[in-house]
C-alpha cells in the first residue's frame, strides 16, 4: 500500500495528530482498494451509535470545507452539497478510518489480502507515530 502525506489543510482537520498515519494510508489507497476494504468490513452492532456520532464530526469537517469552497453558501437543503458528499466517497474513507482507529469495533465480513494489509499497515504506522511523538516530547 502507498502512503500519501496529508496536506496541511487535511492535517488541520485531524482532531488527533496520532491519526495522521491512518489518513495517509487511506489517502494512498486507490478507489478499487478502498471500495474492496469498505465492502469487506462492518461496524459491530454495539458500536453503531458511536460510529454514527463520530461520523458526524467527519461530515461537519467536509461541510466546513465545502462552504469555504462554495463562497460560503449555506448547504442546508442544497442538492449540490448532498451530491458532493456522496461523490467524495467520504463515507468510505470514514469507515476505513474507524476500522483502523478501532479495529476491535469492526468485523471482517469478507477476508481478503487487502483488508488484512490495510489493518496491519495502519496499526504499524500508528505504533511508529506513537514512538516518534513520545521521543519528541
Amino acid at each position: 500500500m502507498d502512503w500519501m502525506e496529508p496536506t496541511e489543510q487535511e492535517k488541520k482537520a485531524v482532531r488527533d495528530p496520532l491519526d495522521i498515519p491512518i489518513i495517509a494510508v487511506i489517502k494512498g489507497l486507490g478507489c478499487e482498494d478502498r471500495k474492496l476494504i469498505y465492502d469487506s468490513i462492518r461496524v459491530k452492532e454495539d458500536y453503531q451509535a458511536d460510529f454514527m456520532e463520530t461520523q458526524g464530526f467527519w461530515i461537519s469537517d467536509f461541510k466546513e470545507y465545502w462552504i469555504e469552497n462554495h463562497n460560503y453558501q449555506d448547504p442546508t437543503g442544497c442538492v449540490e452539497f448532498g451530491n458532493d458528499l456522496v461523490n467524495s466517497k467520504e463515507f468510505e474513507r470514514f469507515r476505513l478510518y474507524y476500522a483502523a482507529k478501532y479495529p476491535e469495533r469492526i468485523e471482517i465480513k469478507k477476508v481478503n489480502k487487502r483488508v488484512l494489509e490495510f489493518l496491519l499497515e495502519t496499526e504499524e504506522f500508528m505504533r511508529i507515530e506513537k514512538l516518534i511523538v513520545s521521543t519528541v516530547k
